[in-house]
């Protein structure tokens, strides 16, 4: 047993290929731009050859701007003799910001300013289809007209605004008027 290791050893250390360790996944985090930039890795691994190594060269080069989340990387050993010996990994580029929502605020703190102008628009809307109906409509509103003296009143009916059933009623009522709601 001892002369078949002999024999092995002798075999592989007079070989003219290169042995390289291996590379476990590397990890690079992102910046702002979303991308790393490759480094070095030839300065973290060692070529040995029983005929001496020519060339080690890294692919991509580092500088390399990687934008993918995951990369291959080769690092290529050449012996004098042309022989050449690949070690590959991944590397794979790290985003740890999550993202950030953002509410318009408008669109939560101003409801009730949006439902005011929705409300505006349509009682402008049937100032004028009452204008209409009385053959009196005017290019825009006075304020001296009766519109602008009374009191535009709408109601609706418990079911309306919430399931969309049932009624609602505009009525133009003076200050002194009398309002008496009746419930089912």
């Amino acid at each position: 047993m001892k002369k078949l290791l002999f024999l092995l050893s002798i075999i592989l250390l007079s070989s003219c290929t290169c042995l390289i360790g291996q590379i476990p996944p590397q990890y690079l985090y992102v910046d702002e731009s979303c991308g790393a930039a490759l480094p070095d890795y030839l300065s973290k691994v060692t070529a040995t050859d029983n005929c001496g190594i020519d060339t080690i060269w890294q692919h991509p080069t580092y500088g390399t701007w990687l934008t993918a989340p995951a990369t291959t990387v080769l690092i290529r050993a050449v012996d004098n003799f042309g022989n050449h010996t690949d070690l590959m990994f991944t590397v794979h580029l790290l985003d740890t910001v999550p993202p950030v929502i953002t509410a318009d605020t408008t669109m939560l703190v101003n409801a009730y300013g949006h439902i005011d102008n929705l409300y505006n628009t349509a009682e402008r809307m049937l100032a004028r289809q009452v204008w209409f109906e009385e053959s009196q409509a005017p290019d825009s509103l006075w304020t001296d007209d009766d519109f602008c003296n009374s009191t535009l009143l709408t109601w609706t009916d418990p079911c309306l605004a919430f399931t969309g059933e049932g009624y609602r009623v505009h009525t133009f009522i003076s200050p002194a008027d009398t309002v008496i709601i009746q419930r089912k």
